[in-house]
């Protein structure tokens, strides 16, 4: 097979793996917005959502070339990282487990936006916009919203209402990112 073919040949596997990375980070988002509901140790279960949906961003990443594959690998990675910090910290109280989802939506948002000017594609540039703006409109509501939850949580520990809206932020980014990640890669 001479190199030409397998550059024909090679898009349509990409485009595979993008989606199944798509499908994986949008699964990982639906078990982020059922976290109210299971009684777990919740860092432990972000951090295993956090992680996975990070390895997925990678497989993304795998498939890409250019700006978008050094975009991607840097939010997979950044996402894995947060984590694999919940994950070697299961029991950890409320409020860091939030102040680090708060950190990695403002991070990891700021990054792709910023890196959405700088692609090519329109379609791309359109998707990576739409998850980089997501991931900092809900760093910004949870920042908002934490003296409230503070509040709460000092006075009546973590109630299900903060735990549910925490979660359904968190399910938000990942459902966003895996459409991104399809639509990109279609």
């Amino acid at each position: 097979m001479t190199t030409t073919e397998i550059d024909r040949l090679r898009p349509e596997g990409d485009r595979h793996w993008g989606l199944l990375a798509g499908g994986v980070t949008m699964l990982l988002g639906i078990a982020a917005a059922l976290l109210p509901v299971v009684d777990w140790p919740a860092a432990r279960i972000v951090g295993w959502l956090l992680f996975l949906a990070g390895l997925a961003e990678l497989g993304f990443a795998a498939t890409r070339r250019g700006r978008l594959r050094t975009t991607a690998i840097v939010s997979g990675l950044l996402t894995s990282a947060a984590g694999l910090i919940f994950v070697l910290r299961p029991f950890a109280p409320y409020f860091p487990v939030a102040n680090l989802v708060t950190m990695w939506l403002l991070v990891r948002g700021a990054w792709v936006l910023g890196r959405a000017n700088q692609e090519a594609s329109s379609r791309a540039t359109f998707w990576l916009g739409a998850t980089g703006g997501m991931d900092l409109l809900l760093g910004v509501l949870l920042v908002s919203g934490l003296p409230i939850a503070m509040l709460v949580v000092t006075l009546f520990g973590p109630t299900a209402p903060i735990i549910a809206s925490f979660s359904y932020v968190l399910a938000a980014s990942l459902i966003v990112t895996g459409l991104a990640e399809i639509a990109i890669s279609r």
